[in-house]
């Protein structure tokens, strides 16, 4: 996120797309029609697997649903992978990697108010996309120290990048230690309440939150004071 006039418009056709990650995958293999056989056999495979991930979570996951839903032999599945664990935490990153990714371009030079809402406006929906496959994601952190050893430097370059974000923007002269608490908690808010309300739905008060903007307003308001210790004022939230 860069610094920008607060009243900067929001551009709505930003260019991300946001959809089930399996189609995501599909897409990749459609747009490569000279891939050869072995990458398109191993590519399939982990289409399947995010199909099944989806659907089942991956505590429950089995390599022959996997091999099922790709139309592959159990043979075939472990030409290419070692066993559940490999496919599921090659998946879950790359999952991860592509909502950062995403993440970043939804909010690529908009101003304090706007970057944060067009962000956590992203992950709502993605959320909504990708359901089981983020029941996944907290479950292989729970289970798989495999995971957990590459995903704990991604997500620590993620909240460094909110903590210089916050130290940019915010009107106090906060030390980098501070900014980086900051980032910590707001991130931990905004991921948890997402999930909680998007995925599992298992809030201890009843809630509406079937409104994707509505939701990614209060939660950028929430942000956004934690960080200005004010409001926004009409022109920064212009556009949300």
């Amino acid at each position: 996120m860069t610094d920008q006039s607060p009243a900067s418009p929001p551009n709505p056709q930003r260019g991300v797309k946001v959809r089930a990650y399996a189609d995501t995958l599909r897409s990749e293999l459609k747009s490569s029609p000279s891939m050869r056989k072995g990458e398109r056999t191993r590519l399939r495979l982990r289409i399947a697997a995010a199909e099944a991930l989806e659907k089942s979570g991956y505590q429950d996951l089995k390599v022959a649903d996997i091999c099922k839903l790709a139309g592959v032999s159990l043979g075939t599945f472990y030409i290419y992978f070692t066993d559940k664990e490999d496919i599921s935490v090659g998946i879950a990153m790359d999952f991860v990697t592509h909502l950062y990714d995403e993440a970043r371009r939804a909010s690529n030079g908009l101003g304090d108010w706007q970057a944060v809402y067009e962000t956590n406006l992203f992950f709502v929906k993605a959320y909504g996309a990708n359901p089981g496959l983020m029941r996944s994601h907290v479950q292989l952190q729970s289970l798989e120290p495999a995971f957990r050893a590459v995903w704990e430097p991604l997500h620590q370059e993620w909240l460094n990048r909110l903590a210089r974000s916050i130290r940019r923007r915010s009107p106090e002269d906060l030390s980098p230690e501070d900014a980086l608490r900051m980032a910590l908690a707001l991130e931990q808010m905004v991921f948890s309440y997402i999930y909680n309300a998007v995925v599992t739905q298992a809030f201890p008060v009843k809630t509406d939150e079937s409104d994707p903007e509505k939701l990614a307003k209060m939660l950028t308001q929430l942000w956004f004071r934690a960080i200005h210790a004010r409001d926004p004022t009409p022109s920064e939230m212009a556009g949300a």
